[in-house]
C-alpha cells in the first residue's frame, strides 16, 4: 500500500509542480563511486520563487523520509538534501540504502577526527543558541529548525537559474555533519539509472517567523515533488 501511494505522488508531483526544474550532469567519476554533479535549478516561471534545498548533502531514498514531515526529524538530519533515487537499467523499482552507524577511527588521525566531530557538533550549538537569541524563538526546538530551515532557503528571481557543483559519494552519505552515521548503496556490473528529487510539504514552512514571512511574502512558498532528470551510469566497471 505505501509503494502505491509513493507511486501516486510521483504522478500527481509531474504534472502539478513544473515551475521549479532540477537537472545535473555527471562531471567525473571516480573508482570509489564518487560521482562530481553539476546541479542546475531553475525557476521556469515570471513569479520569484523560494524553496528548502540543502545544497551541501544528498539523503538515501527511504519511503518514510521522501514526503516526510519537517517535524518528525530532528537536525542536525539533512532534512531538505535532494533525495538519490536510483533504479537498476530495465526495472522500475528503486533501490533502498542500507544504512551504517560506521566507526571511530583507530591509530593516527583518530583524535584529530573525533576533535574535529565535537568542533563541529559545539559550533553548531552555538549558532543555534545565538540564533535564537536573534530572533526571539521560544524554545530550543523552534531554533533549531527555524536556523536549519532559513540557512538552506533558496530564492530565485523569474527564469533565474541556480547552479551548483557537488560530490555525491554513493557508498558514504552522511546523515548528520558531528555524526558517523551514513547510508550508503552497494552495486553489481550494471548500468543503473540515478535522478535527484527534492519533495517540500506546506509544514516546512511552519517554522519561519511572522517577521520572516513578512519579509519573504514577495516570494511563492514552492511546494510540491521536484525530480530532476535520469543519467544512466555505470557505478562498477568491470576491469578489461
Amino acid at each position: 500500500m505505501k509503494n502505491i501511494l509513493i507511486i501516486i505522488k510521483l504522478l500527481i508531483s509531474i504534472g502539478l509542480y513544473s515551475q521549479i526544474n532540477m537537472d545535473y550532469i555527471i562531471e567525473s567519476q571516480n573508482e570509489l563511486g564518487q560521482l562530481k554533479l553539476k546541479i542546475i535549478v531553475t525557476n521556469k516561471t515570471d513569479k520569484p520563487y523560494l524553496l528548502p534545498i540543502d545544497t551541501s548533502s544528498f539523503k538515501g531514498y527511504y519511503e518514510s523520509e521522501y514526503c516526510g514531515i519537517f517535524e518528525d526529524q530532528d537536525y542536525p538530519y539533512k532534512f531538505f538534501a535532494p533525495t538519490v533515487m536510483l533504479k537498476e537499467e530495465n526495472k522500475q523499482e528503486y533501490l533502498f540504502p542500507g544504512s551504517s552507524k560506521g566507526h571511530l577511527p583507530e591509530g593516527d588521525g583518530s583524535e584529530e577526527y573525533i576533535k574535529s566531530l565535537i568542533n563541529t557538533a559545539n559550533k553548531e550549538i552555538n549558532e543555534v543558541e545565538k540564533w535564537k537569541k536573534k530572533y526571539d524563538l521560544k524554545n530550543k526546538k523552534d531554533a533549531i529548525k527555524n536556523y536549519y530551515l532559513t540557512k538552506n532557503l533558496l530564492f530565485l528571481k523569474p527564469n533565474e537559474k541556480h547552479v551548483y557543483t557537488i560530490v555525491l559519494e554513493l557508498g558514504n552519505i552522511n546523515r548528520e555533519n558531528a555524526s558517523t552515521l551514513y547510508d550508503y548503496y552497494s552495486f553489481e556490473f550494471k548500468k543503473y539509472f540515478l535522478a535527484l528529487h527534492l519533495c517540500i510539504t506546506n509544514d516546512a514552512y511552519n517554522w519561519l517567523t511572522i517577521k520572516q514571512k513578512k519579509r519573504f511574502k514577495k516570494f511563492i512558498f514552492f511546494t510540491g515533488t521536484i525530480r530532476s532528470n535520469d543519467v544512466l551510469f555505470e557505478p562498477i566497471k568491470k576491469i578489461p
